[in-house]
């Protein structure tokens, strides 16, 4: 559970954000996470630093529920970055 995260940018529940291109974001999985009333949103992926060079990117979301969030998940700069993203909602 990740809530109420308020102060510091981006103020999402979980954010992953990577500084280089050669940073690994590999075998990631996060299940059944719940987010709620982060200010910012539940669930952020930017991978503006990396490009088409860099290591694969597998990153597994399953079953988030999120609460009282305006952006439950959001993905920035993902195009032509190797590798896949998955994400599914759950029930809350």
């Amino acid at each position: 559970r990740f809530d109420h995260t308020r102060g510091t940018s981006p103020q999402f529940g979980i954010d992953l954000e990577p500084n280089h291109p050669s940073d690994f974001l590999e075998d990631i999985n996060i299940i059944g996470a719940q987010t709620d009333a982060n200010y910012g949103g539940g669930i952020l992926i930017v991978l503006q630093r990396l490009n088409k060079s860099s290591p694969k990117v597998t990153i597994r979301i399953e079953g988030h529920v999120s609460i009282g969030e305006q952006k439950p998940y959001r993905t920035v700069g993902v195009e032509g970055v190797p590798g896949s993203i998955y994400y599914s909602k759950g029930s809350p």
